[in-house]
């Protein structure tokens, strides 16, 4: 009988954000529900290393030595520290000495360690995260060599697959939309009351207040800098309750906490806009929101939208930001025009004096990602690309069993 199948899992960073999260809980049901084998790599030391060690094996890849001498003298001594560690590995070595039958990769930004490989003979999923702005950032003019060594690219939206093969010139018959999943049974510490006096009386939130939510990294894709604007357009109280605007989310050099409270100081709206910073639970955060905004410039197809339904929150976005709309449609939240921020600071005002209405969007919301997007919906799905990649290289009689 021939054993399972063995693949070696590359992602994004090791830093607690969608992507990486998104494979760590993919992980997780391959883990309990197939027979897969599998390791993990990730391109840099982070948090995130430590989450998946439970899951599987977890190694670090070796960074790629830099262009000037100085960067290559650090290089090698971090070389010779890391040594000792044991789980620092080039990606080179993982695939010699890992008996693999496929390489994963769980971001299309990987082309630089790709082109230092000697041989590959596996075949290669690429799993697509990354809209253009992104792309351009972190591929690094890499992004052809991914798709040249592709055999299969999952896309995790329509918006992404279009992009791809509208900008970057991915064959269509390499391509599979598959959208995002997130955990649908997560339930949070306490009642909601205990929650919201938990979360909310530390920043001097009234108990009864619309807490309107936003998260993300704290960056300029994300929209971190329309915060305050929307801030401003917001009235101070909507059907005698006052509002509440909170961020959850890391900072990031182009928008840091600092300037944020500066900004909203300056703009007079300090008292009722809140940076949180990271939680490790934000789940809790999700579920006492009135209103999620999505202030992204770019999202392929953000899980926090799928969060924020699973606890019946409805989302605000913008069309021709991404993917989320696709998931929103008509029903479970609303879209506006680009970057239109008094439209959609209008509609949330709207909704958070209409709560019947926005109780049916959440409700819509709650429903759509509890039977379209549940780990086991999606991940099957994924599974069976997995099966098709081997099996036009190398065909197999036996295939990972999905429970």
């Amino acid at each position: 009988m021939s054993r399972p199948l063995r693949v070696l899992f590359v992602a994004h960073d090791a830093y607690r954000a969608g992507g990486t999260l998104f494979l760590l809980n993919m992980l997780r049901w391959l883990r309990a529900h197939t027979e897969l084998q599998f390791d993990v790599a990730l391109p840099c030391e982070g948090e995130m290393v430590a989450e998946f060690e439970p899951v599987c094996r977890a190694f670090v890849l070796q960074p790629l030595p830099a262009a000037d001498g100085g960067a290559c003298d650090r290089l090698q001594a971090w070389l010779k520290r890391a040594r000792s560690l044991g789980r620092y590995r080039s990606l080179q070595s993982l695939l010699d000495g890992g008996g693999y039958d496929l390489l994963y990769l769980n971001t299309i930004t990987l082309g630089k360690q790709l082109a230092r490989l000697q041989r590959l003979a596996l075949p290669v999923v690429t799993h697509v995260h990354e809209l253009e702005w992104a792309i351009r950032r972190y591929a690094h003019g890499h992004e052809q060599r991914v798709l040249e060594c592709s055999d299969r690219v999952i896309c995790v939206s329509d918006a992404v697959l279009d992009n791809l093969v509208r900008s970057h010139g991915c064959p269509p018959h390499k391509a599979r939309r598959v959208h995002g999943f997130v955990p649908v049974d997560v339930t949070p510490a306490g009642t909601p009351l205990e929650r919201r006096r938990r979360l909310l009386e530390p920043l001097g939130i009234p108990l009864d207040a619309h807490v309107v939510g936003m998260c993300g990294h704290g960056d300029l894709r994300k929209g971190v800098d329309l915060a305050v604007p929307v801030a401003r357009l917001l009235p101070t109280h909507v059907g005698g309750r006052e509002v509440h605007m909170v961020w959850v989310g890391a900072e990031a050099p182009e928008y840091p906490h600092a300037l944020a409270l500066q900004d909203a100081l300056a703009a007079g709206v300090k008292s009722r806009i809140h940076f949180v910073g990271v939680t490790r639970a934000p789940a809790d955060w999700l579920s006492i929101f009135d209103l999620h905004l999505l202030l992204s410039r770019e999202d392929p197809f953000p899980l926090v939208v799928m969060e924020a339904a699973v606890h019946g929150v409805p989302t605000l976005a913008f069309r021709d930001a991404g993917g989320a709309a696709e998931f929103i449609g008509a029903d479970a939240g609303a879209c506006t025009a680009y970057l239109d921020l008094p439209a959609l600071a209008a509609m949330a005002q709207e909704l958070l004096a209409d709560s019947e209405r926005r109780g049916a969007l959440g409700a819509v919301a709650q429903a759509r990602v509890r039977q379209l997007h549940a780990p086991a919906v999606i991940l099957p799905q994924i599974v069976r690309i997995i099966e098709e990649a081997c099996a036009a290289r190398s065909p197999l009689s036996q295939r990972p069993r999905v429970a």
